[in-house]
């Protein structure tokens, strides 16, 4: 999207500041969270067979989730 607003002749991070909130890849210069698919799957697998070896079938009674923070990336997309 910030392409899209410097097509526009939109001046970024003159005009208007720009992060993104939710991007799985590292974009250069462009500021904001990271998710982390790859940490998310280790994760996964792991609860995973930790699951399967404690014998755990079906639904849970008492369901949990697992939560992996988001990273912040610095760019050239918001002001300093």
């Amino acid at each position: 999207m910030v392409w899209d607003l410097r097509e526009a002749g939109v001046r970024v991070p003159e005009d208007v500041a720009f992060i993104t909130l939710w991007n799985q890849t590292a974009v250069p210069d462009v500021a904001g969270m990271l998710l982390c698919p790859d940490e998310i799957g280790r994760r996964a697998v792991d609860w995973l067979d930790s699951l399967m070896r404690a014998g755990e079938r079906g639904l849970p009674a008492h369901p949990a989730t697992m939560h992996v923070d988001l990273t912040w990336q610095d760019g050239r997309t918001r002001p300093a």
